[in-house]
């Protein structure tokens, strides 16, 4: 729940947010954030791929069909969602974390297009996880 809140709120809120401050205050409000965030982000992250990852292998022995499959799409998703944290977002964050006010060398605002971007992205893919799992479960327990 944590990583689709926080994606969904990025999604819906904070993206059209960060398109509207200027550039020196998007970098300033990144660097901030990623100096709170990335510790607890990653182990956030990487325990919620090991309980996505056990739920699905209990869901496979259990022989519940709906809910193996729909937990394989959501584990998918949030895989997706990792690749591209790690190859998109992160990379981005590491130059915007180089920007000083003024540095003319890094085009912060095409950055921040791509960072918004990939955010945006992530946030569909995880939405999509999280819709895949409560239909498993409506379906799951239909059964």
């Amino acid at each position: 729940m944590t990583v689709s809140s926080q994606l969904i709120f990025y999604l819906v809120i904070m993206s059209g947010a960060l398109k509207l401050v200027t550039v020196d205050n998007f970098a300033e409000l990144r660097k901030a954030i990623d100096s709170v965030a990335d510790f607890r982000l990653r182990i956030v992250y990487y325990s919620c791929l090991a309980l996505s990852l056990a739920t699905t292998i209990i869901f496979y022995y259990q022989g519940s069909q709906p809910l193996f499959i729909t937990s394989c799409i959501a584990l998918l998703c949030l895989v997706i969602d990792l690749v591209i944290a790690v190859k998109g977002n992160i990379p981005l964050n590491e130059q915007i974390s180089a920007y000083f006010t003024g540095n003319n060398a890094i085009d912060l605002d095409a950055l921040r297009i791509q960072w918004i971007k990939f955010i945006t992205y992530r946030g569909l893919f995880i939405v999509t996880g999280m819709i895949s799992l409560l239909a498993g479960l409506l379906v799951g327990r239909s059964r």
